[in-house]
């Protein structure tokens, strides 16, 4: 009778680890997938002539953002800096899908940019591509 409480204590602890390993695979499965949405939705909207920088420039554009943002503290300034350099609506498109090729959770640029910033700083943020003529928000 013993034996057997422990036998189904195992398989219950099996089950609840099994569980929670598809779990926790399933929502990295899902946010891959969620990822190559959106760059491809986002990609399919930018048009590539109007983009004021090579390729690569969004790239070190995407990570000076990721280390203004990764660990403790952010570095508003340098957020602020990149955006002042986007002078059209394809520019933030090309910077968001370079953010997510750097950025290793599976979180969107808008994402990192509202666990970082207030939304003073992000009104801030609005306000300078609205000043350069680019309708979007964050």
């Amino acid at each position: 009778m013993k034996n057997d409480y422990v036998k189904y204590g195992i398989i219950i602890l099996i089950v609840v680890v099994l569980i929670l390993c598809a779990t926790r695979w399933g929502k990295k499965l899902v946010a891959r997938y969620r990822e190559k949405q959106t760059n491809k939705d986002l990609n399919g909207r930018i048009n590539k002539k109007n983009l004021s920088y090579g390729e690569s420039q969004y790239t070190v554009f995407a990570k000076a953002l990721f280390t203004a943002m990764d660990g403790l503290g952010t570095d508003t300034d340098s957020i602020m800096d990149v955006f002042k350099k986007m002078n059209n609506i394809d520019d933030v498109l090309m910077l968001q899908v370079a953010f997510s090729e750097v950025e290793d959770e599976n979180e969107t640029l808008t994402e990192w940019l509202h666990g970082d910033l207030s939304s003073g700083e992000i009104k801030q943020l609005n306000k300078i591509l609205a000043e350069r003529g680019i309708i979007y928000s964050f």
